[in-house]
This record gives C-alpha cells, sequence and structure tokens, in this order.
C-alpha cells in the first residue's frame, strides 16, 4: 500500500514530464527509422537552392530562410558528412521547443491539463510530425517561433510586464 502511495505521488508529482519525455522519445524513435529508410534526405524546389547554398563553404545567402542559416552552421562545426541526419536533428530541436512553449501557453491560459493535452494534439498533428522531418518547408521552421511569440504576448499582461513585453519585441 505505501509503495502504490508513492508510486502515485511521483506519477502525480512528474506527470508532465513523462508525457513530454514519452512524446519525445517517440518522435526521436520514428525519425531513426525515418532516417534509416529515407537516407539520403533529397530537396526539392527553391529549398535545393538553400540547401546548396549552405553547402559552398563562401557563398553568403541574401534572402534565406532561418533553417539555411542554422545548417550553414551546422555544416561549418560538423562537416557535411551526415547532412540529412543534422537536418533531422534541427528539426528535431524545433520539435522539442515548439512542445515545451505549446505546453507553457496552455499552462498560462488554462491549466496545468490544458497544457498536457495542447503538447499531446500538436504532437500527433500531422503537419507538425510529418513535415518535421523533411527539409525546407519553411512553414515547419516559422510554427515554433510564432508559439513562443504568442506566449510571450500572453505573458506581458496587456504589456503591464516589463520583462516579457521585451522578450515579446525580440520574438517578433
Amino acid at each position: 500500500m505505501l509503495l502504490k502511495n508513492k508510486f502515485e505521488y511521483i506519477l502525480n508529482k512528474h506527470d508532465t514530464a513523462i508525457v513530454f519525455t514519452l512524446l519525445i522519445l517517440f518522435h526521436a524513435i520514428g525519425n531513426y527509422f525515418w532516417w534509416k529508410i529515407n537516407t539520403p534526405i533529397t530537396p526539392i524546389g527553391i529549398s535545393s537552392y538553400h540547401l546548396q547554398g549552405a553547402l559552398i563553404k563562401d557563398f553568403l545567402f541574401v534572402y534565406a530562410p532561418l533553417c539555411a542559416w542554422i545548417m550553414k552552421g551546422m555544416f561549418y562545426i560538423f562537416g557535411t558528412t551526415y547532412y540529412d541526419l543534422q537536418i533531422i536533428f534541427i528539426n528535431y530541436l524545433f520539435f522539442i521547443t515548439g512542445l515545451f512553449f505549446i505546453y507553457k501557453l496552455g499552462t498560462e491560459i488554462g491549466n496545468e491539463l490544458t497544457g498536457k493535452i495542447a503538447m499531446m494534439l500538436l504532437s500527433i498533428t500531422p503537419s507538425f510530425y510529418l513535415i518535421s522531418r523533411f527539409y525546407g518547408h519553411q512553414d515547419w521552421h516559422i510554427m515554433t517561433p510564432l508559439i513562443i511569440n504568442i506566449y510571450c504576448l500572453i505573458k506581458t499582461k496587456q504589456f503591464t510586464n516589463t520583462k516579457w513585453s521585451i522578450m515579446y519585441g525580440i520574438s517578433i
């Protein structure tokens, strides 16, 4: 009986972290199998131009999306051998950050249960889950900053909180 109460206490105290960790692990395992089956990733359209620009050493972008700039930095640090794994890793970081801030947004608007439900629903949304595996979808890389922007806007409390008002201004 004491063990059952201890387990329930741990589960109730840390259930958000458990749900967050399970969602992240599920997505990580799915990304691993996706990478093994679909290597290498071949971008098409304008995104292939941006990937080529990121691969060229002294190429300077003029109007490139955020992903191209991040990939240029990743190629500079880690090289270009496993560029497809780096693409999935960057998208995975966007996924984790988006889940965290959608949880924070849900808890700010409602309560902790609202945040958990929002986090779970966002993680199984096809656009959030599937597009995270491709390179060059600008919508994917703008969703997470947009979620952060909305969270900062709500935290400003109608621009009475100076710290969050500055954070909102930076996030725009």
